[in-house]
């Protein structure tokens, strides 16, 4: 993590906002079946951060779980669509960062 600042919104509630510095640097495998349930891991760095983790198929979520090497996302593909559809993961549920494209 980057480091966790307080944001102010209105009524002067403070809120925590979190950064994360996290790459990824593989995917496996390359691909999967249509109907989806292919086990996908994500390996990197600072991917063990965060309390939402996900993985984005061509924008369907699903949970994300991290290995216990603490260097790996892993995620079970949704039903998708035939063809290649971008890769992306979260660590807060919302926002997203690349993984791979047509994994």
């Amino acid at each position: 993590m980057l480091g966790c600042i307080p944001v102010i919104v209105a009524d002067n509630i403070e809120l925590p906002f979190e950064q994360y510095n996290a790459t990824a640097t593989s995917v496996e495998p390359a691909g999967g079946p249509e109907g989806g349930g292919t086990r996908v891991v994500v390996s990197g760095a600072g991917l063990d951060a965060g309390h939402d983790r996900q993985c984005s198929f061509g924008g369907s979520r699903v949970p994300a779980s991290v290995d216990a090497n603490g260097t790996s996302l892993v995620c079970v593909s949704p039903p998708g669509v035939a063809g290649a559809v971008p890769l992306e993961f979260s660590l807060n549920g919302q926002d997203l960062g690349l993984g791979a494209a047509g994994a």
